[in-house]
């Protein structure tokens, strides 16, 4: 699980700002809503509202740049350009920094970097093992630690065999005079930790930071996803799409040729997919198909052996038509819940969803009803969603936890900042949160001009 994130020049992140998603010890409305750890309660949801150009996408894109930088294993071309420029003075020079601290099966981390990003040098980089000490404070016990360009260090009174520690010494020696690179990623690039190791931890710190977060944009399409694959979970697909009045009463996977995919998939894409078949056959992997999500069509690829692989495309049969209907036929709505069925129905009980404009093409009733469904589907697991919206109707505490509504403003030159409503002591359960959200309450709306005041128009020219 997601426990907090900090974030400090980047974009229109000035001075540090924090999104925690540890429970507010005052508010106990939906208690189905946390996962307890011991004394501690962790929120399912953070639903993030903002004016436009508030800045309250920047959270996101912050947790993509973290991901895209540990898959790389160095910060991408446009961290250059990605330093808080707001104000007098430039962040072009400063250090800008990224922390996550998060849950694993029961064990808690805290890992980070701070940078220069206009010359993309990592400037400093740790991870830490965390428990809960007296009172609710961490406790930090230090894996490692970097600073410029010396060798990573090690924590003092770990539980590491001594061949390991000489491992780890020489992957830190190696490392040195890297002040591009992460060291976290280098602990994962071709390495091998046995199971009972203490260092299998680099693996799963690593696992859950570049796939455990689902970082979904507002145009981006769901990640490869295994819902699709399988037979069994169409009807169950077909039940929840009808619930939001799609008027679709049966998912179908129809068979095409090879001949046909090509033509629905960009030649890039054609070619990727053929790459991972050929793959899947020459390793003999367990997994023998993929889902393919593009701008028109879902499909579904199956390897088979000595055989051409069978290929089928999602349709949809809707109550009061006889043919069947293509993908690309519904509308955007419709599409982007097919995005959002990973959401609900996703095997990894402890996926983070981190979604930008969850409501885009949807209904607000529907958006509603998403996040209502996601709540009651996830009760008992440890799923959790973070997304920024424009829906007022969202603004609901019979829907959400004051603690769980949070809000992103801007001040001129100070850049932008993140606050949930729970800071405002005179939030009632029974208060009208969007009328006072609307009349400027609480911050996070636009303040609007009007452009032709003081001209001399005539309006009726």
């Amino acid at each position: 699980m997601l426990l907090k994130i900090s974030v400090k020049n980047f974009k229109s992140f000035k001075n540090t700002v924090t999104l925690d998603l540890v429970s507010s010890t005052k508010v106990r409305s939906f208690e189905g809503h946390v996962v307890r750890f011991g004394e501690m309660k962790v929120l399912r949801n953070a639903v993030i509202y903002g004016a436009n150009a508030s800045g309250k996408s920047n959270l996101h894109r912050a947790l993509a740049f973290i991901q895209e930088s540990l898959r790389l294993g160095a910060l991408p071309l446009s961290a250059s350009g990605s330093y808080c420029k707001v104000g007098e003075d430039d962040g072009k020079n400063e250090e800008s920094a990224f922390d996550v601290l998060f849950e694993i099966d029961g064990e808690f981390f805290d890992y980070g970097f701070s940078a220069i990003l206009s010359t993309r040098s990592i400037t400093s980089e740790w991870l830490y093992q965390l428990s809960l000490g007296k009172g609710g404070q961490w406790v930090q016990q230090k894996v490692f630690e970097r600073s410029g360009d010396d060798a990573a260090v090690l924590g003092e009174g770990l539980p590491i065999e001594p061949e390991d520690t000489y491992r780890f010494r020489l992957y830190a020696d190696d490392f040195i005079g890297s002040p591009d690179r992460l060291f976290l990623t280098e602990l994962n690039r071709g390495k091998r930790y046995a199971s009972g190791s203490f260092f299998s931890l680099f693996e799963r710190v690593h696992a859950f930071l570049t796939r455990g977060l689902r970082v979904i944009g507002a145009n981006d399409h769901t990640p490869q996803t295994e819902i699709y694959l399988r037979s069994d979970q169409l009807e169950i697909i077909s039940g929840l799409l009808s619930s939001f009045d799609t008027g679709i009463e049966e998912v179908k996977r129809v068979r095409i040729s090879m001949a046909e995919l090509k033509e629905l998939l960009p030649p890039p894409v054609f070619e990727q997919v053929r790459m991972i078949l050929s793959e899947m056959l020459a390793n003999n992997s367990k997994f023998n198909n993929i889902s393919i999500r593009v701008d028109n069509a879902y499909i579904i690829v199956t390897s088979l052996k000595d055989e051409e692989p069978l290929v089928e495309k999602i349709c949809l049969r809707h109550g009061d038509a006889r043919s069947t209907f293509e993908f690309a036929e519904e509308s955007d709505g419709t599409q982007r819940l097919f995005d959002f069925i990973d959401l609900l129905l996703t095997s990894d009980r402890n996926a983070v969803f981190v979604i930008d404009e969850i409501n885009r093409s949807l209904h607000p009733m529907l958006t509603k009803h998403l996040i209502s469904t996601f709540n009651k589907v996830h009760a008992h697991d440890r799923v959790q969603l973070v997304c920024t919206t424009h829906e007022d109707s969202l603004m609901d505490l019979g829907l959400l936890r004051k603690d769980e509504i949070w809000f992103v403003d801007r001040k001129s030159g100070e850049g932008s900042r993140l606050y949930p409503l729970d800071a405002f002591r005179d939030v009632k359960t029974e208060t009208s949160v969007d009328k006072r959200y609307w009349d400027g309450r609480y911050g996070g709306i636009p303040v609007l001009d009007d452009p032709f005041l003081g001209d001399d128009l005539d309006a009726s020219a």
